[in-house]
């Protein structure tokens, strides 16, 4: 009897010790801002690859309880044209919305997201004047796996990480043809100069893809720091943002940039 009591206690405490380090929750704003060498080649105009330089800045609001956590980031990129001696040069745009819900394990995180996103480029140059914006829009779901570690030494002020995002299957928005209307839009009795419900012709003139004609992956890997008596965090790590869509005209962005973090929690 004294001996079952003893193990009724040992797996109370044992239940106690995991409860409350299984309650804990914190919140924060990491504000990201990031230099890229970026290759860009759009077949719609050229077969050219253009490597120039550009930056991505974003927001990310996390919170976390238990093992879970959840994080919003809303980014935007752009880069720098080389006009000199160019026929045709482009302002790309690139603003970006991802939701992220994970679990812990160890010293990873596991689980899902939900992205929305778009490339916007603006050809400035010699088809300026026929054609003003090339798109492509997408939302995908996808796989997120993050490892973080905490180094031994100097109290655990220095930390290692690495992040890993891959879609899955994509909805994507891509006109097939130079001109930014879809397919339906353009066909006779239907074309509008005006434009008149462009808009709903553009959301379901998408198709679902696969990673065989939709590929993005974002590889992220460095290291943090606390600061200010461990409520706030620096970091610098080296990124990988790799774009490729497969489906009409190919169009392809690589990103190698990188990023400087502040942390702020709260």
């Amino acid at each position: 009897m004294k001996s079952k009591l003893t193990l009724i206690a040992l797996f109370l405490c044992i239940g106690q010790v995991y409860s409350q380090s299984d309650t804990t929750s914190s919140r924060g704003i990491t504000i990201n801002y990031s230099f890229n060498n970026e290759s860009f080649e759009d077949t719609r105009f050229s077969f050219r690859n253009r490597v120039e330089p550009g930056f991505t800045s974003s927001l990310l609001l996390f919170w976390k309880k238990n093992r879970s956590r959840h994080s919003f980031r809303l980014g935007f990129g752009k880069n720098f044209p080389q006009r000199a001696g160019e026929l045709v040069a482009f302002n790309n745009l690139r603003p970006e919305f991802i939701y992220t819900y994970q679990r812990e394990i160890a010293s990873w995180y596991v689980g899902g997201y939900f992205g929305q996103g778009s490339l916007l480029s603006f050809p400035t140059g010699l088809w300026a004047g026929n054609n003003n914006i090339s798109y492509s829009i997408w939302g995908s779901v996808g796989l997120a796996t993050e490892f973080q570690k905490r180094l031994p030494f100097n109290n655990e002020r220095f930390a290692i990480f690495s992040r890993l995002r891959i879609p899955i299957v994509s909805y994507v928005i891509r006109p097939s043809y130079g001109l930014p209307y879809p397919e339906d839009f353009i066909e006779d009795g239907v074309f509008n100069f005006q434009r008149e419900g462009m808009g709903r012709y553009v959301l379901s003139s998408g198709n679902l893809n696969s990673l065989n004609t939709f590929q993005k992956a974002y590889f992220e890997v460095g290291f943090s720091s606390y600061i200010a008596k461990l409520r706030h965090e620096i970091g610098l790590s080296y990124i990988l943002d790799y774009l490729k869509i497969d489906e009409e005209k190919e169009v392809k962005q690589v990103k190698n940039g990188i990023q400087l973090s502040t942390n702020f929690k709260f």
